[in-house]
């Protein structure tokens, strides 16, 4: 019985041995992964160079423009600067001088609309004296100044204003209209070159202006080349009006608007 105590001990202390032996193979392999695992995390594994982290050169420059950089920016901004000013200032010639040749059509339609409506019916009466020395009148001789004198054909036989006292009873009635635009015997209308402007003028039976009357038919007249023509041929008894609107603005391309030379033909009717 002792015997077999024994032999089972023996057993039991050599199991116990061997399980030793594997516990201390177990804790023997460990260390050996701790090692590996800690020359893994050695600082020489993953350290930086030191070079690496120093600031380079460039990162030292401070930061704004170079002279060449700002030299190129400021031409660029001069050239697109220059483009529209010229763009502007173009279009505003442009608009000077299409608002000045809009004026002078304006001016020239507006002096045509009256005289070409009121000479129609000009004429003189050949009793009535001729007027100022030197100026053209319808009645008289043929030629060109810057004055045109004439009598519109007021009525036949009328019994007022002048008209029913000779030489103009029972006969058409030759003058012009006060302000008020009652009729007047003898009186006359007169227009006129002055200066830049064509003026429409009434005159009465003694000659003497009257001055409330006066009226301006056009500005911005070219005087030298505007004027009257009177052609007292029978067979013609034509009056050719020559006019030239002549707009001065030192903003205009040659600092002036012109039209060419109008010309307008009126044949009398009544004289």
């Amino acid at each position: 019985m002792s015997a077999r105590l024994e032999a089972a001990a023996r057993s039991g202390l050599r199991a116990q041995g061997s399980g030793l032996k594997v516990q201390g193979q177990l804790k023997s392999a460990q260390g050996s992964r701790l090692k590996a695992q800690g020359s893994y995390l050695q600082p020489s594994a993953f350290s930086l160079e030191r070079s690496s982290l120093e600031p380079s050169a460039f990162s030292l420059q401070p930061n704004g423009f170079t002279l060449v950089e700002l030299t190129v920016v400021s031409l660029i901004l001069l050239v697109i600067g220059g483009g529209l000013l010229t763009t502007f200032l173009t279009g505003q010639t442009s608009y000077l001088s299409g608002d000045a040749y809009v004026r002078v059509q304006e001016e020239a339609r507006k002096a045509f609309d009256n005289v070409v409506r009121e000479l129609r019916e000009a004429g003189w009466e050949t009793t009535v004296p001729k007027p100022s020395p030197g100026l053209l009148y319808v009645g008289g001789g043929s030629g060109t100044s810057s004055q045109l004198e004439f009598q519109v054909a007021l009525g036949y036989n009328l019994p007022s204003g002048g008209c029913e006292l000779a030489p103009y009873a029972g006969a058409i009635c030759w003058g012009a209209q006060d302000g008020s635009g009652a009729n007047r015997a003898g009186w006359s209308v007169r227009y006129e070159v002055a200066g830049k402007q064509l003026l429409r003028k009434v005159f009465d039976a003694a000659g003497a202006e009257q001055t409330a009357l006066q009226r301006v038919l056009a500005n911005d007249v070219d005087a030298p080349n505007s004027s009257f023509a009177w052609d007292a041929a029978a067979s013609v008894r034509t009056v050719t009006i020559t006019l030239q609107i002549l707009y001065q603005n030192s903003a205009l391309p040659g600092g002036s608007q012109t039209t060419n030379q109008l010309t307008s033909r009126v044949r009398l009717r009544n004289s």
